[in-house]
């Protein structure tokens, strides 16, 4: 194996490390947990700071289970709050908001 050829190698693997890192890989997590892909940049580039490697390998399942933890909590809090109704009716009352009365009609 001659040196340029490595080189070469070494070229096609840098760029495609860096295109896979920076576009591929957001979105593939983005779309499987519901995560916009500028949040996964966001917090790859913040965990890998913070935390180096291991905050680069860990950030974004950390940040789901973050996620969801405060999700279900949320939940719990509108539920037990009594502020908010269930989900079931904030539903069907924006189902019926959506739709006019006849008297609003085009003719």
């Amino acid at each position: 194996t001659s040196p340029v050829m490595v080189l070469k190698v070494a070229i096609v693997m840098m760029v495609e490390q860096t295109i896979e890192g920076r576009f591929i890989a957001p979105q593939v997590l983005g779309n499987n947990l519901k995560i916009h892909p500028v949040t996964i940049l966001i917090v790859l580039l913040s965990a890998g700071k913070a935390f180096g490697l291991v905050g680069v390998i860990l950030g974004v399942p950390g940040y789901a289970v973050i996620k969801v933890i405060v999700g279900e909590f949320y939940e719990l809090y509108r539920e037990r709050s009594g502020a908010y109704g269930p989900k079931e009716a904030i539903q069907a009352s924006t189902d019926q908001t959506s739709q006019a009365p006849a008297s609003y009609e085009r003719k």
